[in-house]
């Protein structure tokens, strides 16, 4: 619990996250993700001593979640076995 946000691409590296973003020097206590519109994602994030952090999702990773859905459900189809 320091603070920060890990990014996983969980079809490219399983062992790692492929970024890591610092919020807060305190815990981070909520995560709410907002659509404006299809080209605009905010990420509203507060922390242990009540600050809220808005940031905008950059769109460049807007455009690869329908994609990667499909691309993830394959990977665990493959890889585990309920």
């Amino acid at each position: 619990m320091n603070g920060s946000i890990e990014v996983w691409d969980l079809l490219e590296r399983t062992n790692e996250p492929a970024m890591v973003q610092s919020i807060s020097s305190t815990a981070i206590t909520s995560i709410q993700l907002k659509i404006i519109t299809s080209r605009q994602h905010l990420l509203a994030i507060s922390d242990a001593s009540g600050t809220v952090h808005i940031l905008q999702v950059p769109y460049i990773l807007l455009g690869m979640v329908g994609m990667n859905f499909k691309n993830l459900d394959s990977f665990i189809q493959l890889n585990y076995h309920f």
